[in-house]
């Protein structure tokens, strides 16, 4: 990236490469040439747009530019690569632009972003590069140039580089200087993006330990089942070594074949999307393309589906070794005699609870036999209403943020101006729309260098009606002294805080600034300085280019915008308070609430499939006891009962302990998510969490009951009775 800009009226390209060779503070350095003009469309939608070109030759080594769509020009090809905003409807068509000498048609080849350029510097102008051989003979400037990129050496300062580069190409007119940077955009979207990120991956590291119960669970469920086959083989002269490889290589097996197309699915199903044949219907065509490329795409992924099926299997293999082990520590006589997956030592256990219904007592029996899988079971049920707990309550911290930035905006819109115009003036045209208007207010922007980052500088008065935010720490700045407010993102970039101090420097001046303030703002990377500031960076005393205006209620405000636009000299762009909050409420509350609520229908499919396969276990040896419990006349709305009692006792279980772990779970959560992220959000316990985890309960432990109470008592009785 370049250090810093200068352009020129027209100069000999030779003269110019020359001066700057011949500067040993100047490391590299690119020449160009720019013309702004319009383009029309004959077919494609804009019609028509003002434009900058921009004559290049490749490689750009100063700006590494990203091409979107399309491909970069060819040697001397009368084509142009174009800003994707304004191409992207326009990408194969030819675009008719005005030169000294007629209209020239050009062929838009590709659309591209990150230009030199900041979008911000012509934010109503769009942008296109053009061969510099190809712009200069369209021109009538063979040779000409009229702007030089410049990098300098790490030794040098590039304000000192660029007054000295300046002063030896004056003889041709140095039209403007500018210091370039890693641009800051004003609007914040990428940090939101990365904590949705974080969060999301926080809660798939939880559902992967979920998982994995269900794997042991599965698992060992098959072991039970397979009990007396194995009293049987270990009857017969097999080994406890022969019986653990044989459970090694058959969930070896398993893993690798559920893993690899696990992955693979995964791998296929991220593909589509971002093809975006996944969000269009599934025509003939479309199941044609994915059949065909099969393929290819498990070509281009081997490398993530070999890891993943590898780690699939190894997992696969490490957990069925606990219960297998303990399958194989049981003498053959007891595991042949016994009923599947019940130890003879435990079929006398005996119930302390002596008092109280008999499917109560009965449950409590059942309950004590079997500790582990209970525990377990439990554990799953916590893990799961944490793991939802967050979910909602960092759905709920995150409207609050939204609601919190709605009220700190006290305005609708906020126009810039292209040039610097007289307040008086403005008040003129803005009483046309007194009616309309709550209030209306002037500030001051400018562009200006901190710490490597070029940031948009917004100066307005000390007591200004247009922002009320909440401030993390510090205070607002005071009117005429050299301070400055940031946003909680932008301090966090920058390096600094509250006391520290900031230079602000422009290709004109440079001002030291204090920070006095840090507010609570996830919309803007905006300094905010008092109007005074502003204005010395650019010496222009007494003058305003932005206005901040707020409708009356009930007025139109995009019928208001289309007036004042048309009513305020130099009007450049605008922005909304409306689209600045929709920006955060699509990333922070509309897209982390559709992944929210698919992931807690998954943890409740997941909770229940785990309970249904762990206490399927105990269901499962206790099939006779129910059989004859029938034969003696049991109702099968007693057994039922039963296993739904003994279900509901665990979630009992699991709701104390689930009040005393969500605080826990959403407090590390909130110390994870602080590290990677460059602002704070704190995920707060929402009062309704407590009904809704026992609402998440109940809607777990019911369904697994009555599905195991219905297993069970589906049997027909000379069936079972025959088999045991």
């Amino acid at each position: 990236m370049a250090d810093f800009s200068l352009t020129l009226k027209m100069a000999p390209r030779e003269v110019v490469e020359n001066i700057c060779r011949g500067d040993e503070a100047v490391k590299e350095f690119e020449v160009r040439l720019i013309f702004r003009s319009t383009a029309y469309a004959e077919k494609g939608w804009p019609k028509t747009t003002d434009i900058l070109l921009l004559g290049v030759e490749a490689p750009l080594r100063l700006n590494r530019i990203i091409l979107v769509d399309g491909r970069l020009f060819e040697g001397d090809e009368e084509a142009v690569v174009v800003e994707h905003d304004y191409g992207v409807n326009l990408l194969g068509r030819e675009i008719l632009v005005e030169t000294p000498k007629g209209n020239v048609t050009l062929k838009v080849v590709g659309t591209c972003r990150a230009v030199w350029i900041p979008r911000w510097a012509v934010s109503s102008t769009a942008y296109a590069l053009i061969p510099l051989k190809v712009l200069q003979s369209v021109l009538g400037v063979e040779e000409a140039v009229n702007n030089v990129l410049v990098k300098v050496e790490e030794n040098h300062k590039p304000e000192d580089v660029m007054t000295d580069l300046s002063d030896r190409l004056g003889l041709y007119g140095v039209v403007s200087r500018s210091l370039e940077g890693r641009v800051t955009p004003f609007v914040e979207t990428q940090s939101y993006y990365n904590y949705l990120v974080s969060l999301l991956s926080l809660i798939g590291f939880s559902l992967l330990a979920v998982s994995l119960a269900l794997m042991y669970g599965s698992l060992s469920l098959m072991v039970t089942q397979e009990f007396r086959d194995l009293g049987t083989l270990k009857a017969l002269g097999a080994t406890r070594g022969g019986l653990l490889l044989a459970y090694s290589l058959r969930s070896l097996l398993l893993g690798l074949v559920g893993s690899s197309l696990g992955s693979f699915l995964g791998v296929l199903a991220a593909r589509l999307i971002l093809t975006g044949l996944a969000s269009t219907s599934l025509t003939f065509e479309g199941i044609t393309y994915t059949a065909h490329s099969i393929f290819q795409i498990a070509q281009e992924n081997l490398d993530a589906l070999i890891l993943y099926s590898t780690l699939g299997a190894g997992l696969s293999m490490l957990l069925v070794l606990p219960p297998a082990i303990s399958a194989s520590r049981v003498p053959a006589a007891q595991a042949v005699g016994s009923f599947p997956g019940l130890s003879i030592a435990e079929t006398g256990a005996r119930s302390k609870v002596g008092l109280g219904p008999l499917f109560a007592r009965y449950a409590f029996r059942s309950l004590g036999r079997r500790k582990g899988r209970e525990i377990v079971v439990v554990l799953i049920i916590v893990i799961s209403v944490a793991m939802n707990s967050a979910l909602i309550a960092a759905s709920e911290s995150q409207q609050g943020i939204l609601n919190e930035v709605d009220e700190a905006m006290n305005f609708d819109f906020f126009v810039c101006l292209s040039g610097r115009v007289s307040s008086t003036l403005l008040e003129e045209r803005l009483e046309a729309y007194e009616e309309d208007l709550a209030f209306w207010g002037f500030a001051y922007y400018t562009y200006a260098k901190a710490a490597g980052y070029t940031l948009l500088i917004i100066g307005m008065p000390q007591e200004t009606p247009y922002f009320s935010y909440r401030m993390i720490d510090g205070r607002w700045f005071t009117e005429g002294e050299n301070e400055t407010v940031l946003s909680e993102n932008l301090a966090n970039m920058l390096g600094v805080w509250v006391g520290d101090n900031l230079r602000l420097s422009n290709e004109r001046t440079s001002i030291d600034v204090t920070v006095v303030g840090i507010r609570k703002d996830p919309v803007f990377n905006i300094p905010m300085v008092p109007l005074s500031v502003a204005r010395s960076l650019d010496g222009c005393e007494g003058r305003v280019n932005a206005v901040v205006l707020k409708a009356e209620e009930g007025v139109n405000v995009d019928r208001l915008i289309r007036e004042v636009k048309k009513a305020l000299p130099g009007y450049l762009w605008h922005i909304k308070k409306s689209g600045a909050v929709k920006i955060i409420s699509d990333v922070l509350t509309k897209t982390f609430q559709s992944t929210a609520a698919t992931m807690i229908t998954f943890n409740w499919l997941t909770s229940v499939i785990l309970i249904f396969s762990i206490l399927g276990q105990n269901i499962n040896e206790e099939r006779i006891v129910f059989t004859i419990l029938r034969a003696l006349g049991m109702k099968k709305r007693t057994c039922i009962l039963i296993v739904v009692f003994k279900i509901s006792v665990l979630g009992l279980a699991a709701v104390a302990l689930s009040a005393l772990a969500a605080p826990l779970i959403l407090k590390v959560f909130s110390e994870l998510l602080a590290g990677p992220s460059s602002f704070s959000v704190s995920i707060v316990l929402p009062p309704q969490i407590y009904l809704t985890s026992a609402a998440f309960i109940m809607a777990t432990t019911l369904p697994s009951g009555l599905i195991l109470g219905a297993y069970i008592t589906g049997v027909k009785l000379s069936e079972a009775l025959r088999y045991e």
